[in-house]
């Protein structure tokens, strides 16, 4: 699917490793791709879904995300915390449901696809799901600084659409894939969302 690849494709560019699943699909929820560091950091594994709805009017809902929940929460998951990313947006409901379980769930719909593509990888949007205000005890606090960084903000003041190039994507038959994305000029709608409608371009590199 395209879509998973340009979801694949930013989040590699955000310094994740990506591992794709295939297309076994599970009734509780199922996993796209694994993730995790691909520089020397703390270690932890990401859970990553995909909804790829193809009318802008379909939005992903709070069984979807209830499900995905259940994969991330079970006493056999390996995974620190997941990301449910839309082609479109989420439900009421579903963001509603997802605000209780911060630690573990992270939604991201049209518009962080687009934030991304623009290259605003880093910034405050990414840690919203993170308490800012930290208090261990009554004369024990701390609040955490800001995390726009010079990159985004570059990114934010610029027209330019990066082509992203996805490398160590390695597929079940053991070999490497690079991906390489073509946007096309209506990849944004008149809001400056994701277009959904848009049609991507892959060339795929295989080694």
């Amino acid at each position: 699917d395209e879509f998973q690849f340009l979801v694949a494709d930013r989040l590699f560019a955000s310094g994740l490793d990506i591992k794709p699943m295939g297309r076994t699909r599970e009734p509780d929820g199922g996993v796209d791709y694994i993730a995790w560091p691909r520089l020397p950091s703390i270690p932890f594994l990401v859970a990553i879904q995909v909804k790829h709805h193809h009318s802008a009017s379909n939005r992903t809902g709070v069984r979807d995300v209830r499900e995905f929940l259940g994969v991330l929460a079970s006493s056999r998951s390996p995974f620190q915390f997941g990301i449910l990313v839309t082609s479109t947006e989420f439900t009421m409901e579903a963001r509603q449901f997802a605000e209780t379980e911060k630690k573990l769930l992270r939604l991201r719909d049209r518009n962080d696809i687009a934030r991304w593509i623009r290259g605003v990888m880093f910034g405050n949007e990414e840690w919203r799901e993170l308490t800012h205000d930290i208090e261990l005890s009554s004369s024990t606090t701390f609040r955490l600084p800001d995390t726009l960084t010079a990159w985004d903000f570059a990114a934010m003041n610029s027209n330019y659409i990066p082509t992203g190039i996805s490398q160590g994507m390695v597929g079940e038959d053991g070999k490497s894939y690079q991906i390489q994305l073509m946007y096309p000029p209506d990849v944004f709608g008149p809001d400056g969302s994701l277009n959904t409608d848009s049609s991507f371009v892959f060339e795929d590199k295989s080694s």
